[in-house]
């Protein structure tokens, strides 16, 4: 802990605060000429504990008293007899849940501390995913997290799994532009009323898109609130959760719901042409080829905004994986997706960074001491529960939206209702946990260590 000192009394008394980065008042120290006791009356907050701690060498700490529980509405008030020479150090010691919503966790976040050595398969997922969100926590900023590519929204109808096909078939670099040219071709495989369909779909998504990225920003605020020595509102934050919850369900069904509409239009000759490049015999650079649709379909969408086009091109890229791919496919979604609220995307997308995720977490990891290590190795079990949440929710709505395909029709209220209470809820959970973590482990990290890894993040960059 990163310690500040107060002197009273000819240095003979100091009283030195842990935890700096927590929104709290200095203490007061009263003390009489007449009277060997000083009291101490120190602000707190509802949801912790707090422990005084004394030292003579601020190495060695022993607690002093019992554990007083946080109280918003009144100070606590502790009295001591005033020490002589040398000098007596005091701290505040506080607990390392956060008023943590009970009902979360089994324990106080970051007092779950687990050998890395120890974790399952499937903590050791996480471990590399928390660890490389961690990396870019630490090495960028608030407006750094802000960015999150427009694809990324809804990705709820196998692209992932097209995408991991293309990397089997060509290299982990295969795919590269292949969204840039697979959504014109998209374009340019239908016919006109089937890409007004489309058209139509981008205008109801594009109020949708620009929701989702503003509230998104409300959460990225509220997760990093933290780092500015503010409070983080639970409340406030699971209500945009939930919200952004509701805005990418309504994304997700929508969209099943055009692409369900053009399916019984298309020809033969069509679905054999997204079946070709779901199959890789229809490459990029075929793509990237004029053909008889090209000049129609860009003048279409010469009137249309940079924004439009965005969206655009992340509707029309999903339509081949949800024409061409199983239900399976479609659940397939990489687990460093969730929750990626602290600028991972950024460092990925707009540094340019040439390094995979893992690259990033095993860098982090690197420069924790044991103690650090065992946290985060406990951030990676304690997010499963929460994780699991998401996966299963997003999953119901996969499923749940898929007799679509075959002509039938769906609950789209119920859908979208049953995706913001569990997924979403589960994902805002889960990034409050990850956030509150971070923050713990800041307040132990040496500027040697930050250092070291904002060297990282600079020579990996463009």
């Amino acid at each position: 802990m990163r310690l500040r000192e107060y002197s009273l009394l000819a240095l003979t008394l100091t009283i030195a605060l842990a935890d700096q980065r927590i929104s709290l008042a200095n203490p007061s120290i009263d003390h009489s000429s007449e009277s060997e006791e000083i009291q101490i009356s120190y602000a707190t907050k509802d949801g912790y504990t707090y422990q005084l701690q004394k030292s003579s060498d601020l190495t060695t700490w022993v607690d002093v008293g019992e554990v007083q529980t946080g109280d918003s509405s009144q100070p606590i008030k502790l009295p001591l007899t005033a020490p002589g020479f040398p000098a007596t150090f005091y701290r505040f010691a506080r607990n390392a849940d956060y008023g943590t919503p009970e009902g979360w966790l089994g324990h106080p976040i970051a007092s779950n501390r687990i050998a890395p050595d120890s974790l399952d398969d499937e903590a050791s997922g996480y471990h590399t995913i928390v660890a490389a969100k961690a990396f870019a926590y630490f090495t960028g900023t608030l407006e750094q997290a802000y960015h999150e590519p427009v694809g990324e929204i809804a990705n709820y109808f196998g692209y992932a799994a097209l995408r991991q096909e293309i990397r089997d078939r060509g290299g982990s670099q295969a795919d590269e532009g292949f969204r840039g040219a697979s959504w014109m071709e998209t374009l340019e495989i239908l016919d006109a009323n089937q890409r007004q369909i489309l058209y139509n779909l981008m205008r109801v998504h594009e109020p949708l898109f620009e929701e989702f990225f503003d509230i998104r920003l409300d959460l990225v605020d509220e997760l990093w609130a933290l780092r500015e020595g503010e409070e983080l509102d639970f409340a406030n934050a699971l209500s945009i959760g939930l919200q952004l919850g509701r805005d990418e369900a309504e994304l997700t069904v929508t969209s099943a719901e055009a692409y369900s509409e053009i399916l019984p239009t298309l020809s033969t000759e069509q679905l054999q042409a997204f079946q070709d490049i779901r199959s890789g015999a229809t490459t990029i650079a075929d793509m990237q080829q004029d053909g008889p649709n090209t000049a129609a379909v860009e003048s279409e969408i010469a009137i249309f905004n940079s924004g439009q086009r965005d969206v655009l091109l992340a509707i029309a890229s999903k339509m081949i994986s949800w024409l061409t791919g199983s239900v399976d496919d479609a659940v397939l979604l990489p687990p460093g997706k969730i929750s990626n609220y602290f600028g991972f995307a950024y460092y990925r997308y707009i540094d340019r960074a040439n390094v995979s995720r893992s690259d990033a977490a095993n860098k982090f990891l690197s420069v924790l001491d044991d103690t650090q290590q065992s946290i985060m190795a406990g951030l990676a079990q304690d997010i499963i529960a929460t994780s699991n949440a998401y996966i299963d929710g997003r999953e119901n709505l996969i499923t749940g939206s898929y007799p679509l395909r075959i002509g039938q029709s769906v609950d789209h209220a119920s859908l979208v209702n049953a995706y913001a209470n569990q997924a979403a809820l589960g994902e805002t959970r889960r990034a409050i946990i990850e956030a509150l973590t971070f923050y713990e482990l800041e307040e132990m990290m040496t500027s040697e260590q930050l250092a070291e890894l904002a060297k990282y993040r600079a020579d990996t960059s463009e």
